[in-house]
């Protein structure tokens, strides 16, 4: 079973709201220096302004974005599959493109590119003790976040995440 598409992405809405925020954030801080150099504010301006760069941030973010190179899914061919998707593994900072799909016996994440890891990562089911949503600063759900009984914490960005984290308990619990 294939989870989400071929690439991440972020939800229509939530593509909407990080817009929203970016547009009037931008108007505010211009209003705020016009302010300062003791211009008047009209609030037509303001509003022109705020969803202007709304429009203009959605396009530029979401929309016009030249697309990536999209991951293999070659490694589906050898071994019996349960359910997989495109996912990126959050390693401090930085995020890995790859595949995370499950077997009877384990938990793998292969990435796309071998430069910054250099080896699939692995886990037994018996070795997850809880997986569990991950969100932005509490604005949208992006992942999950599996943690194993040594303590090591994971974060994977998912597309589809409440299915990833029921297909995985279900798993567990089998």
């Amino acid at each position: 079973m294939k989870i989400g598409g071929n690439s991440i992405r972020i939800e229509p809405k939530y593509q909407l709201y990080i817009s929203l925020l970016t547009g009037l954030g931008y108007a505010s801080v211009f209003y705020l220096f016009e302010w300062a150099d003791g211009a008047s504010i009209s609030w037509m301006k303001l509003l022109f302004q705020t969803t202007f760069f709304t429009v203009f941030w959605y396009l530029f973010m979401f929309k016009l974005k030249i697309k990536g190179k999209e991951p293999s899914f070659s490694v589906l061919d050898d071994q019996p599959i349960i359910f997989y998707g495109v996912a990126q593994q959050l390693i401090k900072t930085s995020p890995v493109v790859g595949v995370l799909y499950a077997t009877d016996e384990q938990l793998t994440f292969e990435p796309q590119t071998k430069e910054f890891i250099s080896s699939n990562w692995t886990v037994d089911w018996t070795n997850i003790e809880t997986i569990e949503g991950e969100s932005f600063m509490r604005l949208y759900n992006q992942g999950i976040r599996i943690t194993t009984k040594g303590g090591m914490t994971f974060k994977f960005v998912v597309n589809q995440p409440q299915v990833w984290i029921a297909s995985i308990r279900t798993k567990m619990k089998s």
